[in-house]
C-alpha cells in the first residue's frame, strides 16, 4: 500500500499494523500531519489442541508442543516483536526448532485453526470477534516495557484526503471514547493520551 500510495493511489487515509509506514509516508510528505497511534496490540497464545495454557509461556519448552507459529520475523514488525518477547522470556533459543512462520498475523491465526501448530503466539482481537469465542484455549502473554516495546498501529491523514470533511470525521472518530470502547472490546490496549 505505502508502494501504490507513493506512486499516487489516490487514498485518503493510510492506517498501519506498525507505525514505520506511516511514518515512512509523512516523512516523505505524502501526509498531512503525523501519524497518531490508534491502538497498542494485546498478545496471547492460543490453541486449538489439548494443552494446558496455565502453565503460561513456559508451556512453550514442553516437549509435548513441538510446533509454535509466529508471524515472519524477517518480514514483520509484528514477529520481531514476539521475538523480542522469547528473548525477554529466555526461550527463544531452546523453541527456534519448533518455531514455524507465518506471513502476517493472519496465517499464523489460519495455521492455528488448521491445527497445523500446536500454538499460535497472536493478537488477542482474533479470539475476541464473537464466531472466535469459543475456538480452542488462549492466555495473555504478559508484556510489558520491559519486555518489549509495545508494538503501536495508528495511521494518518494522506494528501488525497485533506481537504475533505469526512476523511477528517472519521479518523477523528478513531480517536473518540466511542471507538477506543469497541477497541478494548476487542482486545486491543488504547493510548491514555491522544
Amino acid at each position: 500500500l505505502v508502494e501504490r500510495i507513493e506512486n499516487g493511489a489516490p487514498y485518503d487515509i493510510f492506517m498501519s499494523a506498525d507505525m514505520s509506514r506511516p511514518v515512512k509516508l509523512y516523512l516523505r510528505d505524502f501526509a498531512t500531519q503525523r501519524p497518531k497511534v490508534v491502538t497498542f496490540t494485546s498478545i496471547i497464545l492460543w490453541t486449538l489442541k489439548p494443552i494446558d495454557l496455565q502453565r503460561g509461556i513456559d508451556i512453550l519448552k514442553d516437549p509435548s508442543v513441538k510446533t509454535i507459529g509466529i508471524p515472519n520475523p524477517e518480514r514483520t514488525a509484528n514477529g520481531r516483536q514476539i521475538v523480542k518477547i522469547l528473548e525477554y522470556y529466555g526461550l527463544y533459543d531452546d523453541i527456534l526448532p519448533k518455531l514455524m512462520y507465518g506471513e502476517n498475523f493472519t496465517l499464523v491465526n489460519q495455521m492455528i485453526m488448521e491445527q497445523s501448530v500446536d500454538i499460535g503466539i497472536t493478537v488477542k482481537s482474533v479470539v475476541m470477534e464473537p464466531a472466535m469465542k469459543s475456538k480452542g484455549t488462549w492466555i495473555d502473554v504478559d508484556v510489558n516495557d520491559k519486555t518489549f516495546e509495545p508494538l503501536a498501529q495508528g495511521g494518518v491523514i494522506l494528501k488525497h484526503g485533506k481537504d475533505n470533511p469526512k476523511v477528517q470525521l472519521f479518523y477523528d472518530f478513531l480517536f473518540s471514547q466511542k471507538a477506543k470502547a469497541i477497541f478494548k472490546k476487542y482486545g486491543y490496549k488504547v493510548p491514555v493520551i491522544d
